[in-house]
């Protein structure tokens, strides 16, 4: 037999030099492990990631199937006990569906605290049930305390080959991380490197005779590769971020091709040629996309009458939106049944979509398969296409020049607005009828909270009134969702707590089941005000509920901040004052401004007689900002949040 030839891409390799790899034994932490008392590089870390090493290599399981073998070491030095305590239980996820389970085979876990070593017992590993098709192996360090080593082991046993991954950044600063990739040469993979740190050392080689079977001629040689990073900083996740995985310092092969002992290829990764090819004629979505003739049955027979194209795909879209529920699943290649979907009223994702798109192929409206992905589940490779980064289909349509990506699996997102979640970027277009291609996903434009109110502050420092608060575009999908979701009581609790020591009463709604009209809100408050020394320090801005603090934190971003979404937020106050007070202090208007006015704060405020009337309003006119932009952004919403809460009018009373 021929020996498999072996394939070495993307990586330059080198001698590594024995001294530059560091060893770790299990249960045996070093003298300097133990003397670490505080991580320099982060002060303010509550744990350092001491050593770890991953190997991921092929072997024969005990029943003689070839597995995927990730084998793991850990070594975890904890440095502010109180701050790590959630992390004291560690979760190891397992793709579990009914067929092909992951599983754990081997797994030991040890706490050293000085000389004291404490072992996990083997009863306080368990297994639950994380979501569909995944489970998660748990346990639970004990008595962890300022100072405790934290050691783990474990061995996943896996059916997939399809992709495999290791990540050298992650919540807490690493000392030191390596991964080892022993693969035989009829697996070959694309590696995809991500993240800015750059490897400490690399080196690949061909090692010979590596695998064998009995039965099957000569032993293979591996690919044997093997990757370390060195004083890796901590992964600090802010809000205003897509998945984690984009940004992180990672490396993930996915499979592009095998050769079986006996010479046959088989192809995994594809051109999107072949893609297209597979989900016209093959792919279980491509076959659910033939059920016209049973959706125009039905349609009531009204929304296929109606002439306008575009009203009559808001019909359908409202009738797939406000008759089917989302079951919370994101089943995109198997279990899909459009009609078994239809006779139980609601399914998964392609299911709701699915429909979608035959209604409207039903109603002759052309419409596309989108796939995407989950703004959580990071962003699809671009260059060739790995089907298993995507979790999401939605509709794709043209109407009079017009583009629309439609959604009906939330009950409150009007024709044309994609549910926030979907909200990644871009999408693949799937037109069957020529060639898939690649199509941003841009929010709409208009989103925006107005509020309009009528206050008075009596002699006693009372003050009363009526808000009116109008939402439209995403910021109306929120609003209604909670409202609908949260009971009234709930509902009005939650806005109390928002705004502070406020009673709210004459709560209503209107179009709060209208998503084509924007959602109103009214209401009436009352708020005590506080005297000191005579006088009342008046925040006018407790309704300006968005910004109380300051969401960016760090020091620096490298990665983009992702608002979803431009909005803006207009307030109008109109406050009486009763004749027993005097205005001390009236802050001065002011207007912030991002570069390029990419965002914009104005402020003004006036005031006649015993009435002050202001006028706040803060627009934000992209939905994402580079990371250069981030100090500038920090900048700006220090400045709104001072304006937000420590802006007050003082008044005296006379």
């Amino acid at each position: 037999m021929i020996r498999l030839l072996l394939f070495l891409c993307m990586f330059s390799y080198y001698t590594l030099q024995a001294q530059e790899k560091v060893v770790g034994v299990f249960g045996e932490p070093t003298r300097t492990d133990f003397d670490l008392k505080s991580y320099p590089k982060d002060p303010e870390a509550a744990a350092v990631v001491l050593f770890e090493k991953g190997k991921v290599s092929v072997k024969l399981n005990r029943q003689r199937y070839l597995v995927l073998y990730k084998e793991v070491h850990r070594k975890i030095k904890v440095l502010d006990a109180k701050k790590f305590a959630e992390d004291a239980t560690i979760d190891i996820l397992l793709y579990t569906p009914k067929k092909g389970k992951q599983v754990i085979t081997k797994i030991n876990a040890i706490s050293h605290l000085g000389a004291l070593k404490n072992y996990v017992s083997s009863s306080n590993f368990y297994t639950k049930d994380k979501y569909e098709n995944y489970s998660e192996m748990s346990f639970t360090f004990p008595n962890v305390q300022d100072g405790s080593i934290l050691e783990y082991s474990y061995t996943v046993e896996s059916p997939y080959f399809h992709k495999y991954e290791w990540d050298f950044q992650e919540k807490y600063p690493k000392i030191y991380s390596e991964f080892i990739s022993e693969i035989p040469g009829n697996y070959i993979y694309r590696a995809h490197l991500g993240g800015l740190q750059e490897f400490d050392y690399k080196n690949s080689y061909i090692k010979n005779n590596c695998f064998s079977i009995d039965g099957y001629g000569d032993a293979a040689d591996c690919v044997y590769s093997e990757f370390v990073m060195k004083d890796i900083p901590a992964f600090k996740e802010e809000d205003f971020m897509l998945a984690k995985k984009n940004y992180i310092s990672r490396i993930q092969y996915d499979l592009q091709e095998t050769i079986s002992f006996t010479g046959e290829k088989t192809k995994y990764t594809k051109t999107w040629k072949d893609v297209d090819k597979e989900f016209r004629f093959d792919n279980e979505m491509g076959r659910q996309l033939k059920y016209a003739s049973y959706f125009k049955d039905k349609l009531p027979a009204n929304i296929l009458s109606i002439a306008s194209t575009l009203e009559r795909a808001k019909a359908i879209y409202y009738f797939i939106q406000e008759n089917f529920t989302w079951n919370g699943e994101y089943e995109i290649y198997e279990n899909i049944d459009v009609k078994d979907a239809y006779e139980k009223k609601g399914g998964n994702i392609a299911e709701i979509n699915l429909m979608l798109l035959n209604a409207l192929d039903a109603a002759n409206i052309k419409a596309d398969l989108a796939l995407s992905a989950t703004r959580n589940y990071g962003f699809p490779t671009l260059i060739y296409p790995t089907l298993t980064e995507y979790n999401y289909v939605m509709a794709f349509l043209k109407i009079d020049d017009q583009e629309y990506y439609l959604d009906a699996t939330n009950k409150f997102t009007p024709f044309g607005v994609l549910p926030f979640r979907a909200l990644n970027k871009v999408a693949r277009i799937m037109d069957f009828k020529n060639e898939s291609y690649w199509h941003p996903i841009n929010p709409v434009s208009k989103n925006f909270n107005y509020i309009n109110s009528k206050l008075s502050l009596d002699s006693q420092g009372i003050l009363t009134g009526t808000i009116e608060e109008n939402y439209q575009g995403y910021l109306t999908v929120t609003e209604r969702d909670a409202i609908t979701t949260l009971s009234r009581e709930k509902y009005i609790s939650q806005k109390e707590n928002n705004f502070s020591e406020i009673e709210i009463s004459n709560f209503s709604v209107e179009n709060l089941h209208d998503n084509e009209e924007a959602l109103k809100v009214t209401y009436s408050i009352e708020q005590q005000q506080s005297f000191i020394n005579n006088e009342i320090f008046l925040y006018p801005f407790f309704l300006a509920e968005y910004f109380k603090e300051n969401p960016f934190k760090s020091d620096k971003r490298d990665y983009p901040i992702e608002m979803g979404y431009p909005f803006s937020q207009v307030l109008l106050l109109n406050i009486e004052l009763d004749k027993q007070y005097e205005v001390s202090h009236l802050p001065e208007n002011k207007t912030i401004r991002l570069p390029g006015n990419e965002g914009v704060l104005s402020v003004v405020y006036l005031q006649n007689g015993n009435t002050i009337t202001i006028r706040y309003k803060i627009d934000i006119n992209q939905a994402s900002f580079e990371s250069e932009y981030y100090l500038a952004l920090q900048d700006f919403f220090s400045k709104v949040v001072e304006i937000n809460t420590k802006t007050p009018i003082a008044l005296k009373k006379i």
